[in-house]
């Protein structure tokens, strides 16, 4: 077979509803070469037939026995073929022109495009680009893309990414210590490198949300993101974006102490998050919150809860639904 000219890496844990839908759709992709590697990630569903009856030899299947999904995605960058290499998660699903439009309409290392949402009960189109919009401009450099990274929410869907392969090889693949934030931070560290990026504003990938992921703990999402900027604090320095990733990582530290604050925390333990707050130079609002946390953490959570302020996307996007239907 010829050179793929993409390699597409898709990690399944327990996936077997929809792994095969996934697969199918990177092998659908019209007017180019492709291969896909489906890294299985200790499955106790029936995800290992599945993805071994696909019976395509573009379909490279392995397996990785421990590690989580951030590990898998290094095994599949590691036996990829192709120039470029897209990430595709198992329970999303690529239009047929998803990857063709990549290549002949974007400029770039690192290129993206927007994705609508796919979730039980949600009957408005919403995109990911709505919600979290991406810079104005098609093309730019690192250093643009960088300081956009750290200055709002990360607006780069994992499933629309397309890296060309020299570029994982310089900075590294994902970090493995990190549960959460782990593309953010890697879309960090392809920025700092001076790699430039392309963004097609069109939709190609269906993104499929489910309520209870990962995506819904806002509060580990937040010291998620602060253990990136932490571990990258030398690259961006260097970057010459010092004070932007500090205002950032105090902001993260800001949100999870105070997203985070449950019922049955001791008092030492509120007492320490104030500290902590007033450590980060919190602003006035932050430290009342945590303050009203301290005194009556039931009633203040329940109002942060109804507020939208510690709601997970699901959550947000079945509100948005509610508020267009009502209007």
């Amino acid at each position: 077979m010829p050179r793929p000219e993409v390699s597409v890496v898709i990690p399944v844990r327990n996936g077997a509803l929809f792994v095969a839908e996934a697969v199918s759709s990177a092998l659908a992709q019209r007017g180019v070469r492709v291969e896909v590697i489906v890294i299985e990630n200790g499955s106790t569903d029936e995800t290992w037939s599945v993805i071994r009856s696909l019976g395509d030899p573009r379909v490279r299947v392995d397996r990785l026995a421990s590690g989580g999904v951030s590990a898998a995605r290094n095994r599949g960058i590691a036996l990829s073929s192709g120039e470029w290499v897209a990430f595709l998660d198992a329970d999303d699903v690529w239009l047929p022109d998803k990857l063709e439009h990549q290549l002949l309409l974007a400029e770039g290392d690192l290129r993206f495009c927007d994705c609508r949402f796919m979730m039980p009960g949600l009957d408005l189109e919403i995109t990911f680009h709505q919600l979290s919009p991406p810079p104005p401009e098609r093309t730019g450099t690192g250093q643009h893309l960088l300081r956009r990274l750290l200055a709002g929410p990360n607006f780069v869907p994992l499933s629309t990414v397309l890296v060309r392969r020299s570029v994982l090889d310089l900075v590294g693949g994902f970090c493995e210590d990190l549960s959460r934030a782990e593309d953010w931070e890697l879309w960090l560290r392809i920025a700092a490198s001076g790699a430039a990026w392309g963004y097609v504003p069109e939709v190609l990938v269906d993104y499929r949300v489910h309520p209870g992921g990962a995506s819904s703990d806002e509060a580990a999402m937040q010291w998620a993101e602060r253990s990136a900027l932490l571990g990258l604090e030398k690259e961006l320095r260097a970057a010459g974006v010092a004070s932007l990733a500090t205002r950032r990582r105090r902001a993260a530290t800001v949100n999870a102490l105070v997203l985070a604050r449950h019922a049955p925390a001791s008092w030492t333990r509120r007492g320490r998050d104030l500290v902590a707050l007033a450590a980060h130079r919190a602003s006035w609002r932050a430290l009342a919150a945590q303050a009203a946390l301290t005194v009556a953490p039931t009633t203040t959570q329940r109002l942060l809860l109804r507020s939208g302020r510690a709601r997970g996307l699901g959550e947000r996007l079945m509100s948005l639904q509610q508020q267009q239907s009502g209007a």
